[in-house]
């Protein structure tokens, strides 16, 4: 599953920022190395609350749900954790992460993994969710506002190898 999430991180990656980062970074991204990382990241997390979420689709090829041509495939990815900025509580997580395969965007993927995971956040006792997102990635923003997240007052420069763009801190509070 490792090697399927580290595909869909460099997919989605090259589908949501192209035009946004340099063409070059993308068409460099390497899913070896994103799943080597990614194995470090699932093996040896930094901290017990980190979490990585799958949304998954089976595909039953024989129809009798069992067997050796039962197929998983995997849909979208996010990742949640302890947040990163020091002027919030513990009662904060921070969302990481999150990605649909692109040929599944407009479907609901998305939406679905956001829900199942605020859901389980609130259940956890979290009060809020916390998450960064480039100013230039508008699909995104919108897909967090949609969502219910606001943009607060911190931006701050993101830097991925010789390249650097405006990111922005965007907060949902979760209901008690």
């Amino acid at each position: 599953m490792i090697a399927a999430i580290a595909a869909l991180h460099v997919a989605a990656w090259r589908q949501a920022y192209r035009g946004i980062l340099p063409d070059a970074t993308l068409d460099g991204l390497d899913v070896s190395t994103r799943a080597l990382g990614r194995r470090e990241a699932l093996l040896r997390p930094s901290s017990a609350e980190v979490r990585t979420w799958l949304l998954e689709r089976s595909a039953d090829p024989d129809g009798d749900g069992s067997g050796p041509c039962m197929r998983r495939a995997l849909l979208g990815f996010a990742v949640t954790g302890p947040v990163r900025d020091d002027d919030l509580t513990p009662a904060a997580q921070e969302l990481y992460a999150l990605y649909a395969d692109p040929s599944e965007l407009g479907r609901g993927r998305g939406r679905a993994l956001t829900r199942h995971l605020l859901d389980d956040l609130g259940a956890r006792g979290f009060r809020e969710v916390v998450l960064w997102v480039l100013c230039d990635n508008h699909h995104a923003v919108r897909f967090y506002e949609r969502a219910g997240f606001i943009a607060d007052d911190r931006v701050a420069r993101f830097e991925h190898g010789d390249t650097g763009r405006m990111k922005m801190r965007m907060r949902l509070a979760l209901a008690p």
